[in-house]
């Protein structure tokens, strides 16, 4: 009687084991794919990308911060379109707790980038679009600040502003399927 008592106290705590165990991987899963991007910064870009975030440098959305006066700078409006992130979860705050979110970073037009940056993820464009990127960025991104609300609006013409150097990085030749066979080869 002792015995059977023993394998059936033992089963009971091995079936309970597993669905301890099982419980923490559904629990961990669902964690994962419950997890909202947050914002993690242009240096995080910076590690794989530097040819664009060279490119980035040169347009004015790099040195977005700098076209306000000290009364913009206060303004939320304004802080909206020339910082990254804005008032969501990892993006600028204020000029003095989060001063690396300023100016119109890589995930101001590519969406917050917790969920794809990692080389694991960008490796696979399908799986990094699945996760929050938005490549390339169309119209719709541009026009969240580019419009009459803006003091400075005069219009906006997407076609004007990708074929412009000034305006964002984007080259066909940096970002189209050109250069990422041209990548893939390189890697082989």
């Amino acid at each position: 009687m002792h015995a059977a008592l023993l394998r059936y106290l033992a089963v009971v705590l091995a079936v309970g084991l597993c669905l301890v165990a099982w419980g923490g991987l559904v629990a961990e899963q669902a964690e994962e794919e419950e997890a909202p991007a947050t914002y993690v910064g242009q240096k995080k870009c910076k590690m794989c990308h530097s040819d664009i975030f060279a490119a980035w440098e040169k347009t004015v959305h790099a040195h977005a911060i700098d076209s306000l006066d000290d009364e913009a700078k206060a303004n939320k409006m304004c802080l909206s379109c020339h910082t990254t992130g804005y008032g969501e979860e990892g993006g600028f705050v204020d000029l003095e707790s989060t001063p690396q979110m300023v100016n119109v970073q890589c995930e101001a037009c590519h969406g917050a980038g917790s969920n794809y940056w990692n080389a694991s993820v960008m490796k696979d464009r399908e799986l990094a679009i699945s996760k929050g990127l938005i490549i390339p960025p169309g119209p719709e991104v541009c026009v969240k600040c580019h419009n009459e609300r803006s003091p400075e609006f005069t219009g906006f013409d997407y076609e004007e502003y990708v074929a412009s150097p000034e305006g964002i990085h984007m080259i066909e030749k940096e970002t189209g399927e050109e250069a990422q066979e041209e990548k893939k080869e390189k890697g082989k």
